[in-house]
């Protein structure tokens, strides 16, 4: 049976400065979309060599246009995140059947592919314009998981449905919303909150990205005393204030 042709989408902004793992993350979504589908993304003018390492690994994905790369600045506040990916969800269209959000700090695991495809056709056959994928987050090493602040959530819209990202209050493009919502077994590691090697570099990236969010109370205090106190990110330790 053919499957549905999935198109998946992301951005990112100095992800080779934030040690995120958006290189095998995007491997991973062009490992899903297969042959007939594509991957977007958005590199936002990055100030480190992220779009000179997105050029030159993944060359002849671009060339053939299995990989579409577009860039948009990352300015403004957490809204940017949903104008962003709106922006990309007008790039998909209705050329592609459905269209999944991936983080650059989150990998999709392989062994759920094919699970996932069956559950793209239940999706259809049953009416639900949304899915969810299921999330395990790993903090504060690689041997652990806890659940963080969802454990699934609705990032795979029917591209028919038109869904896009709330632009008001709250809205930067962590979920859509607006329709049913159907439970898959696609499975997805959320490495965003691993601090093994990356400390320092991962307090950047929280205080510079909770910056984003100054309107709605932050950065946490916590992650600012780090700052000052330690130098380096301990998520265990924020985790447990």
């Amino acid at each position: 049976m053919e499957h549905p042709k999935l198109a998946i989408y992301g951005f990112g902004f100095n992800l080779q400065k934030i040690v995120y793992p958006w290189v095998a993350s995007l491997r991973s979504a062009l490992e899903l979309v297969g042959q007939d589908g594509a991957v977007f993304f958005c590199e936002a003018y990055s100030e480190d060599d992220t779009f000179q390492v997105l050029l030159s690994t993944f060359g002849e994905e671009i060339a053939t246009d299995r990989l579409v790369v577009m860039r948009h600045p990352w300015e403004g506040d957490y809204h940017i995140q949903a104008i962003i990916g709106n922006k990309l969800l007008d790039e998909i269209g209705h050329n592609f059947d459905y269209a999944l959000k991936l983080d650059m700090d989150e990998v999709l695991c392989e062994w759920s592919f094919r699970d996932f495809y069956q559950d793209l056709r239940w999706m259809e056959g049953l009416g639900y314009p949304l899915g969810k994928p299921r999330y395990t987050h790993f903090c504060p090493d690689d041997r652990t998981t806890f659940p963080f602040i969802y454990d699934s959530k609705a990032v795979v819209s029917n591209t028919r449905s038109d869904f896009r990202f709330d632009l008001g209050r709250g809205g930067d493009a962590c979920a859509l919303g607006g329709g049913r919502e159907y439970q898959t077994r696609l499975q997805v590691f959320h490495y965003g909150k691993l601090q093994q090697g990356r400390g320092v570099e991962a307090l950047e990236k929280e205080l510079s990205f909770t910056a984003l969010y100054k309107d709605l109370g932050f950065p946490d205090p916590i992650v600012v005393s780090q700052k000052q106190e330690l130098g380096y990110i301990d998520y265990d330790g924020i985790r447990k204030a």
